[in-house]
């Protein structure tokens, strides 16, 4: 038939369709087959992981009863092969099918039984008749010797680690190596089986530091650099476990590296698998780190009190310290503390002889030991970290920061090559990470702002530090770039993501160290950093790899990330430009925020001006004229501030809320106008106490943002007050003719004696007048011989500062100074010897006053006064026997 014929193509369908049913049920039974076999195949897989896993249970329990008897030869051998066939049995099991073995969690088993148990039974040296008795013994048999047989068994377990690793990257294809180098590389892994062969490999990491530490204790060596290389390995593959941050303090405890084992152990307890008992050990650390500063502190200042006791009978001979304690009247009482400290001698020529021998002595200890100023700063720097911790004996926190940062910058101020204990950039980030874990375990807590001080603090030096080398480009400033501009970077990153909590607490100081290092790293000449794409690899700074695991900066955006590995070529300079490029990007974030601290404008930065004139207002030295705002000094040392409190203030405050609420409609009367006369001056009266309540507080405020100045006293010009010259007109007359210091009589002091004598001249009875009228005119008639015999060493001073060069015109208008009463007249002129700029003298870390001056009165108001304004003071008895004792 043609083939375009209808039954042609209906007898070809009909047999393809035959031919088809025919073939069916040959390909059903094939795939059946195949079905078939492949589940066979997956069950005998999974039997022969089980018949494994049986055989390693059998094995263990055979290898527990042999450890928990009594060790001969012949068991000791048993043990060891044991070991091999346990270790075997889990070996191929893991190689095998590696999700199952991490479900039944066999890498635990692995080093408890095969190797743990042995190890521990070797060490506790219970075998001590183990394999001894005849000489006979060959020497096949020394190996069972206790620690011969410790050190065999931790050979053969190190080397089956090694193995395994290798086995596992071969197995499931991943290169251990390469995330070492690069642990961004980690993140990109997909599959579950590399994931859990990596988490494996961890593992046996760990394990072979802790190998490593029993060999090093077997030979009584604290030489843990193995150990500790293994552990920095696993902690670099899975930095979230706990596990190898603890470890890590225990061998830093092993070889007392005191800021290691703190560090790690905090680590350890900021990880998302915490080990929780290292909270237990932290504060046997923190106390055993106090006891090694007090020895520091009593070696270091055993040369200092011989050279304070060689110099007393040249100078006073101790400090006066005035202390104020203030307290808030808020629902949370805190108190603070701040001392004044004053050294008087008797002449400039004494005072500079202490103060060079002081210097001298000073560099010497510090320049002929630079590691063991280190040292105390490691102890006090834990020590502090400790009272933050345990919350114990805060009452000295104050004192021992500022030693602290006293420390620190006396540390820093060595070029990098003399400072060979701070020229390791590590030990500069743990010091800022544990800043941060303070910050954070103190949050909503009173001691908040405490811990941010001190890591704020720490902060400015190394920024103030690297600013100053920079600026200088001296020889090292690019080994100190590479030291401390990785813990820089890390404190801005943490910062960026809490700004809003701790702007607050910023100090015009900190934002002139931010805007001073930025501009000085944008000076450099560095290369623009190559941004990463498809085709280049993305850069991991080792910093940002080591915080990984660290709970308050774990998964935050890394900006260094954004650009590729460092090209042939300077590595060194090329991440000091990534980083820099990291701090420059801090900087424009904070130009950012709704009231801008900074500002950035053509490639420099800047302090706001509303930021910085805000903190000058604060600085402003305010205080309230009126004599009832001071406390006397000798009365009492705390100046205690509360709410101004009337017996009646409750009824005013009842008695204006009524009268409020009165209308005209309702008031009638004919003394309404008396009752809103009453009101008015009861609300007036309420404004008064309320501001001068807002206006002592805001004294004592000022008081405490002010930094601790030191006195120098040398003193020349004694300003003599009215009681003094009245009451010991001897002793004032023996100053004279000592020619030792230029006694000074304010103008005013003359006008109220010429009072205290025209009231004597209106008495109707002479033999009535006063006694201090009398003592008066001698005081005048002292004045005017002295004026005229010793002008070189008597000044009659006007509230101006102007000196007279004579008595005939005894009048002042005091309209137009704005002061008002007499005291304050009087410390115009102590004013007029009072210069803060050229007073002030930089000594290290101390700021000091060099003050010539002395205001001599017994009245204790005016010293109280005096002593706010940083006026050296004294009473006319106490001064005297000062300067008359031998």
């Amino acid at each position: 038939l043609p083939q375009s014929s209808q039954l042609n193509r209906r007898i070809t369908t009909a047999v393809d369709a035959s031919s088809q049913r025919r073939q069916e049920p040959r390909l059903g039974r094939k795939i059946t087959t195949a079905n078939n076999d492949q589940n066979q195949a997956s069950q005998g897989h999974q039997t022969s992981i089980q018949v494994l896993l049986d055989e390693a249970h059998q094995i263990e329990k055979k290898l527990s009863k042999l450890i928990s008897r009594r060790s001969t030869a012949q068991s000791s051998q048993l043990i060891f092969r044991y070991s091999e066939d346990l270790r075997m049995c889990y070996q191929k099991a893991m190689l095998s099918d590696i999700e199952r073995t991490e479900s039944q969690n066999v890498e635990s088993a692995l080093w408890k039984y095969a190797f743990y148990q042995i190890i521990e039974r070797l060490r506790k040296h219970d075998l001590s008749k183990f394999s001894e008795g005849d000489d006979d013994v060959d020497q096949e048999e020394s190996i069972d010797k206790p620690k011969v047989a410790l050190q065999r068994i931790i050979d053969e377990a190190s080397s089956f680690y090694l193995s395994l690793i290798n086995q596992l990257q071969e197995k499931y294809d991943i290169n251990i190596q390469q995330y070492l180098k690069d642990s961004n590389m980690i993140v990109h892994i997909r599959r579950k089986k590399q994931k859990l062969a990596l988490v494996s490999c961890h593992r046996c990491y760990i394990c072979l530091g802790d190998l490593a530490r029993y060999k090093e204790q077997i030979h009584d060596s604290n030489n843990y650099g193995v150990a500790r290389s293994y552990y920095l390995k696993a902690q670099v593959l899975v930095p979230k476990n706990g596990r190898v941050y603890n470890q890590l303090a225990v061998i830093a405890v092993y070889a007392k590296r005191q800021l290691d084992s703190i560090y790690y152990y905090i680590r350890s307890l900021l990880a998302s698998n915490p080990i929780l008992t290292a909270r237990e050990s932290l504060p046997s650390l923190f106390d055993q780190a106090r006891k090694k500063a007090e020895h520091y502190r009593k070696s270091s200042m055993h040369g200092k009190k011989y050279r304070e006791n060689k110099m007393k009978n040249h100078s006073i001979g101790k400090h006066y310290s005035h202390r104020d304690e203030s307290r808030q009247a808020t629902s949370v009482s805190k108190q603070f503390t701040k001392t004044r400290k004053e050294t008087w001698y008797r002449s400039q020529e004494l005072a500079e002889q202490s103060i060079q021998s002081d210097i001298v002595n000073n560099e010497e200890n510090i320049l002929s030991s630079p590691q063991q100023l280190y040292k105390l700063f490691i102890s006090d720097f834990i020590h502090i970290h400790g009272k933050l911790f345990t919350k114990i004996n805060l009452e000295l926190f104050d004192e021992l920061s500022k030693q602290t940062i006293n420390e620190l910058r006396q540390i820093l101020a060595f070029s990098s090559k003399e400072t060979i204990a701070l020229n390791d950039a590590m030990v500069i980030l743990q010091i800022v990470l544990i800043n941060i874990f303070s910050i954070e375990s103190c949050k909503d807590t009173v001691l908040a702002n405490d811990a941010f001080k001190l890591g704020n603090e720490i902060f400015n030096q190394f920024a103030a530090r690297l600013t100053e080398a920079v600026q200088t480009q001296n020889d090292y400033w690019q080994s100190l770039a590479v030291t401390l501009l990785p813990a820089i970077k890390i404190w801005c990153l943490w910062l960026r993501h809490n700004i809003d909590k701790w702007i607050a607490e910023f100090s015009i100081t900190t934002w002139k160290s931010i805007t001073n290092l930025l501009n000085s790293l944008n000076l450099l000449p560095l290369e623009t950093p190559v941004k990463t794409d498809n085709s280049k690899e993305a850069l991991m700074l080792w910093e940002d790899q080591h915080i990984q695991g660290f709970g308050p900066l774990h998964n935050l955006y890394l900006v260094s990330t954004i650009f590729a590995s460092h090209p042939t070529g300077d590595e060194k300079s090329y991440l000091t430009a990534v980083r820099c490029c990291c701090l420059n990007d801090f900087g424009k974030s904070l130009t950012s925020l709704s009231n801008p601290p900074i500002n950035y404008q053509d490639g420099i930065f800047s302090i706001n001006e509303s930021i910085q004139s805000a903190r000058i207002q604060e600085r402003l030295p305010k205080f309230p004229s009126n004599d009832t705002d001071y406390i006397s000094e000798e009365e009492s040392d705390d100046i205690i501030v509360e709410a101004v409190y009337s017996a009646d203030s409750e009824d005013e405050m009842n008695h204006i809320s009524i009268l409020q609420n009165l209308t005209v409609t309702e008031v009638q009367d004919e003394n309404f106008a008396l009752l809103k006369a009453r009101k008015d001056e009861l609300a007036n009266k309420m404004a008064k106490q309320q501001e001068m309540q807002e206006t002592a507080q805001a004294v004592v405020d000022r008081q405490l943002k002010l930094e601790d100045i030191e006195l120098e006293v040398i003193p020349k010009y004694l300003v003599i007050d009215t009681n003094t010259l009245i009451d010991r007109i001897d002793l004032i007359g023996s100053f004279i003719t000592q020619k030792k210091f230029v006694v000074v009589i304010p103008l005013i002091v003359i006008n109220e004696l010429s009072g205290l004598i025209k009231g004597e001249d209106g008495a109707s009875d002479a033999s009535k007048a006063s006694k201090a009228s009398v003592m008066a005119r001698d005081a005048i008639t002292f004045i005017e011989q002295h004026f005229t015999s010793s002008k070189n060493y008597l000044t009659v001073l006007t509230s101006k500062g102007s000196e007279l060069r004579s008595l005939n015109f005894r009048s002042e208008d005091t309209s137009s100074t704005n002061v008002s009463n007499n005291d304050d007249l009087i410390l115009q002129c102590c004013f007029r010897y009072c210069n803060d700029q050229d007073d002030l003298i930089v000594r290290g870390s101390h700021k000091i006053l060099r003050r010539s001056v002395v205001l001599i009165t017994n009245d204790r108001n005016l010293r109280v006064k005096a002593h706010i304004r940083n006026v050296p003071t004294r009473d006319i008895n106490a001064f005297s026997l000062w300067i008359n004792s031998s």
